[in-house]
């Protein structure tokens, strides 16, 4: 089975010019503290899928480094690690469903 991420439906996330507002929806009593993305991470959070059309890991890897003009090899580590980062702070989601 192949890896596919897409972004929680508990993120509201909007874009700013070239930075991305993320707030966390699931606690709705708390701070809701937004996080600002910018960089290599906005580019990452907008290359995911949706819950609906989840998109391969290699598929975000592919669009982060076409976007930076650099070779998959060269993104891929600090992709996967911002993914999984991602994921731990219950912002993207990892499946075994697969969309182009």
């Amino acid at each position: 089975m192949v890896s596919a991420w897409y972004r929680s439906p508990d993120v509201a996330f909007e874009s700013l010019g070239e930075d991305i507002h993320l707030l966390d929806l699931r606690d709705l009593s708390g701070l809701l503290i937004p996080r600002a993305l910018e960089g290599p991470a906005a580019v990452i959070w907008l290359a995911l899928g949706s819950e609906e059309a989840p998109l391969a890991e290699e598929t975000v890897v592919g669009r982060v480094a076409e976007q930076f003009g650099l070779e998959e090899e060269d993104v891929r580590a600090q992709t996967v690690a911002f993914l999984q980062d991602l994921a731990d702070h219950g912002l993207a989601r990892l499946t075994g469903n697969v969309s182009g």
